[in-house]
């Protein structure tokens, strides 16, 4: 496909089109890419010294494992290679065997919240705004056309920020106020 005829078939797509194939994109990201968040975050919490707490059953020869919903000053329930990850790998494998595969996709419909108005809103306004400013500085100022994708691509970005900023802020407060229905106020008050 020639690059002329890209361009007048992009041109083509209204705006509808365009931020439903951008939240599509986003979905499909989004479920391919939550495993890897999943365990980003378990070693984020490690390295902190939070302890994730949820019940499992370790599957180490000869370790007797209990809750980890007791206080966070009780020792470790197994041995020390029990819970403790030693990179993305070992911590989608022990989340895999020890909770269960699905829990790979936990916190799914958190990231979706945001993705896909996010790029919903980012896709649509960049191919507008760099179409627009592609023609413009085309005409105007030639020079100053290589910069185009950096001007739309900065405008479309910050637009999709400032308009998601709500949804994020709400999240955050879901958040938080599901921390102090489960009783943690003390470690909501130290945030």
């Amino acid at each position: 496909m020639s690059p002329s005829s890209s361009s007048s078939s992009d041109a083509e797509l209204s705006i509808g089109e365009r931020a439903f194939s951008a939240a599509g994109a986003a979905v499909i990201s989004a479920i391919i890419v939550n495993p890897l968040d999943v365990a980003k975050t378990r070693l984020q919490a490690q390295a902190a010294g939070v302890p994730y707490r949820y019940h499992y059953i370790c599957l180490q020869p000869n370790a007797v494992c209990q809750s980890l919903s007791t206080s966070a000053a009780a020792p470790p329930p197994c041995h020390s290679g029990c819970n403790c990850y030693k990179g993305t790998l070992d911590v989608l494998h022990k989340v895999a065997r020890q909770e269960g595969f699905i829990r790979l996709w936990r916190g799914t419909s958190a990231s979706l919240a945001l993705a896909v108005p996010t790029v919903g809103i980012y896709m649509p306004c960049y191919d507008i705004f760099r179409n627009f400013m592609e023609e413009f500085t085309t005409q105007n100022a030639p020079n100053l056309t290589p910069y185009v994708p950096l001007v739309a691509g900065s405008v479309a970005r910050s637009l999709a920020c400032v308009s998601c900023y709500p949804v994020e802020l709400a999240r955050t407060r879901m958040q938080h106020l599901k921390q102090l229905e489960l009783g943690s106020l003390q470690g909501f008050l130290r945030h």
